[in-house]
């Protein structure tokens, strides 16, 4: 056995290792977001995160009698009287998280099932990292505008104006995501590129 074809032999086991948790990656997808959104959503009204400013507090842990102190940046409440756009925001932003997600998992395994099938430098691969680029850039983005919206609600239904700014924690959460994004789209211009080099060499041939 050549060295080779050992090494083409491990890029094919790495390639469907890649399909494979995929496909176990979207069931997990698919239920966590399930999960969240009932738990957004309770028969007693609809939940929220709101955050704060940095502050102290103390609490009781769910299912315990153990009382816990620390700083709190964000509170979770639950609002009964929420309105109807406030609402559909909270939601639409779990939707589009969840999109979002799959979108890059199977722009992920379609790349995978390229290469396991030696495409590389080609069209496919290069639009495959630029879907990857733009689910994560505007994924993040519509889920910042959605839950800022959802908690502006959240807050005039308790009693506030409900015209907050995002918060600092809230938008810098999202930053890693916005990075990731640029950082593969650089992937799809280079493979783009790679892709036209390869085209044009072969004319040559």
């Amino acid at each position: 056995m050549t060295l080779s074809t050992t090494r083409e032999r491990s890029e094919q086991g790495d390639a469907i290792t890649v399909i494979l948790c995929g496909a176990a990656a979207v069931i997990v997808v698919l239920i966590a977001n399930v999960l969240d959104f009932l738990d957004t959503f309770r028969p007693d009204g609809v939940a929220a995160r709101v955050p704060l400013e940095s502050g102290s507090g103390e609490g009781v842990l769910e299912n315990t009698s153990a009382r816990v102190s620390g700083s709190l940046s964000e509170l979770t409440v639950v609002v009964t009287d929420l309105n109807a756009v406030s609402t559909f925001c909270l939601g639409a932003a779990i939707v589009v998280a969840a999109l979002a997600q799959l979108v890059v998992i199977a722009a992920v395994m379609h790349l995978a099932w390229s290469f396991l099938r030696g495409r590389f430098f080609v069209r496919a691969t290069a639009r495959d990292f630029g879907i990857i680029s733009w689910a994560m850039f505007l994924g993040a983005l519509g889920v910042l505008l959605l839950q800022h919206m959802g908690t502006n609600g959240v807050l005039a239904a308790l009693g506030t104006d409900g015209r907050e700014p995002v918060h600092p924690i809230a938008f810098w959460s999202f930053a890693p995501y916005w990075f990731a994004a640029t950082a593969v789209g650089l992937l799809s211009v280079a493979f783009r590129r790679g892709a036209q080099l390869q085209r044009d060499t072969e004319g040559l041939v």
